[in-house]
């Protein structure tokens, strides 16, 4: 009796060892294949980053207005991903990467099954013992491949940027002052912006490029700003802030300009003065509410 004991122990004993030596052979694979697969992922990404309305920029890819797709590399760490667009707020998403599971649970159902099928060749198991097997594996190839796993994709955004109403209204608010102030000068007169005078810096250049746009479409010429600014830098004029008028028509004599034109924005108003650089008279002048 004592000795059919001892052989049915070490039956068990051989049944469980083999258990544990399956298991630990099928881990090693579920590992192996986990770096196989690890490799098969790009390490790269593309989102897709769309707006409305349409052509925002993207902050930090300087060429790109959305609709537009970017190609960022595959991280645990959350992603910036900033839009903005004249006329509007500027908006910041931030984009927390998820890890995809479609191929993790593809590497589960497979050790399932070879784990299923190495208790049931091996051993000629039962169902049940084939179906535990099978889940253990599975469970461990989903924990060691969401361990190892360098999956993790981040989503695709879409902004609704807001629209800057300040922005808006000044904007139309330069547009109207500009055309009111230029009605009694002749058409082609060659145009010097010489003075831009803000209290919010930010802007300056929705004031700048307003005068220059409306003078453009009025038919006027306009001294290219580039060249306004190297002349400013070697005779030390500033862009922002007051000049005076003798200043003004100093710099707009320079540039070979037959008038100048300066700008203030103070207390919700935009006020232009145009001024003959020969005759230092002010030809034109209009002040409009925002």
């Amino acid at each position: 009796m004592k000795g059919k004991n001892k052989k049915i122990n070490s039956t068990e004993n051989y049944i469980m060892i083999k258990w544990i030596l399956n298991i630990i052979f099928m881990i090693v694979l579920v590992v192996f294949f986990a770096g196989c697969a690890n490799m098969f992922i790009p390490s790269t990404q593309t989102i897709t980053i769309t707006s409305t309305p349409d052509g925002a920029k993207i902050e930090g890819y300087p060429d790109m207005v959305t609709p537009a797709n970017i190609t960022v590399r595959r991280s645990t760490e959350p992603l910036n991903i900033t839009a903005s667009k004249d006329g509007f707020h500027s908006e910041t998403r931030l984009l927390n990467p998820k890890k995809s599971t479609a191929w993790i649970w593809g590497n589960a159902g497979i050790s399932a099954l070879a784990g299923g099928l190495t208790f049931f060749i091996e051993d000629r198991a039962s169902g049940v013992e084939c179906l535990t097997g099978g889940l253990v594996l599975a469970g461990i190839s989903y924990g060691i491949g969401s361990f190892f796993s360098n999956s993790n994709a981040y989503p695709n955004v879409h902004f609704n940027l807001v629209p800057d109403v300040t922005r808006q209204s000044l904007g139309r608010a330069v547009d109207m002052a500009t055309q009111r102030s230029v009605t009694n000068i002749q058409r082609s007169s060659r145009m010097a912006i010489t003075n831009v005078d803000v209290t919010d810096d930010a802007h300056a250049n929705i004031v700048y490029d307003g005068i220059e746009s409306s003078l453009l479409d009025l038919g006027f010429r306009v001294v290219d700003r580039n060249q306004l600014d190297q002349i400013r830098a070697e005779q030390a004029f500033g862009m922002s802030g007051e000049v005076d008028d003798a200043s003004a028509a100093y710099i707009g004599r320079f540039v070979g300009a037959s008038h100048v034109v300066m700008v203030r924005v103070q207390d919700a108003q935009v006020r232009i003065r145009i001024l003959n650089v020969e005759t230092a008279v002010v030809e034109g002048a209009a002040t409009e509410m925002f």
